[in-house]
């Protein structure tokens, strides 16, 4: 009984968050208008908002690919001359330009089915993968 209770409290938990998300970004609004001592009460949803969102988010992100694979063709292209120490740090940066790029591709396909709930996550999550990218790069 304990467990089933503990199950319901988290679920309702992540509703909660999903719905609180929803509202902070805008796809959800509520209003109330009184009317002959009556409160109405509409919850509009704006799925156009949340569309929008998704596809800025896209679009960003895909730019943000797109220089990384640039990126990649240029590092690789510097490394075939090299040689010892050099190949080894342009061989380092490379895999781990590649690893990002990796990641970022992963989470530009989870954004073409993401839901409202998820939404939020997989934009911390594609703006950390963007953000740790342009730090190493300022090093």
């Amino acid at each position: 009984m304990k467990k089933l209770l503990t199950v319901i409290v988290i679920l309702l938990v992540l509703a909660g968050a999903g719905v609180g998300v929803a509202f902070w970004q805008g796809w959800l609004t509520l209003e109330t208008k009184k009317d002959d001592g009556k409160v109405h009460v509409d919850l509009t949803v704006n799925k156009e908002k949340f569309k929008k969102d998704k596809a800025t988010l896209k679009e960003t992100a895909a730019e943000k690919s797109k220089a990384m694979k640039e990126e990649l063709a240029t590092l690789r292209e510097k490394a075939k001359g090299l040689t010892g120490e050099d190949k080894a740090k342009a061989d380092k940066e490379i895999d781990e330009l590649s690893k990002k790029h990796s990641t970022l591709e992963s989470k530009l396909k989870d954004l073409e089915d993401v839901a409202e709930d998820k939404f939020e996550d997989l934009k911390k999550g594609i703006h950390s993968v963007i953000e740790d990218h342009k730090s190493n790069k300022l090093k």
